[in-house]
C-alpha cells in the first residue's frame, strides 16, 4: 500500500508528489484534447456515441475548450503544491468526466483501469497540497519563536 500512498515527511516529498499529481492532471487534459480533436475532425460518434447536430457542435467544442482550460489551470495550481481547492476541484471534475464516459457506454475495462490510476494520482495532489498547507503553517509558527 505504501507504493500507492507514499509518506509525506518534508517539502521535497510534497513537491515530488505534487508533480506526479500534475502529471496525472496533464494526462486528463490530454484525454480531453484527444476527444476535442476527434469531435473537431468529424468523429464525434466515437466520443459521444452519436453524431451531434451543427448547433450542438459549437457548444460542445466550446465546453470542452473551457474544460481543458480549467483543467490546465488546476494542474498548474497543484504543481506548485499550493492549490488544495484546485486539487479537489480537479479530482471532482475528473470523476464527473469518468462517470459520464462509463454511463454513456463509450469506455471499456482498459479505460476504467486508466481512470483508477489517474484518480489515485489526482488524490495524491490533494494529499500533497494539504501537507504543504500544514507544513507551511508549522514552518511559520516555528519561525516566530
Amino acid at each position: 500500500m505504501a507504493a500507492f500512498f507514499p509518506k509525506i515527511e518534508n517539502l521535497a516529498d510534497v513537491r515530488s508528489i505534487a508533480r506526479g499529481a500534475a502529471g496525472a492532471g496533464l494526462v486528463f487534459a490530454g484525454m480531453l484534447a484527444f476527444g476535442f480533436a476527434l469531435i473537431l475532425y468529424g468523429n464525434a460518434e466515437l466520443v459521444m456515441g452519436e453524431e451531434p447536430g451543427n448547433g450542438e457542435l459549437i457548444w460542445l467544442l466550446s465546453g470542452i475548450g473551457i474544460e481543458i482550460g480549467l483543467v490546465l489551470f488546476f494542474v498548474w495550481r497543484v504543481s506548485t503544491g499550493k492549490g488544495y481547492v484546485s486539487a479537489i476541484l480537479l479530482l471532482l471534475l475528473f470523476l464527473i468526466e469518468a462517470a459520464a464516459k462509463i454511463t454513456s457506454g463509450t469506455t471499456n475495462a482498459g479505460w476504467m483501469i486508466a481512470y483508477l490510476f489517474i484518480s489515485i494520482g489526482l488524490l495524491h495532489g490533494i494529499r500533497a497540497t494539504l501537507a504543504f498547507k500544514k507544513m507551511s503553517k508549522l514552518e511559520t509558527a516555528t519561525s516566530e519563536f
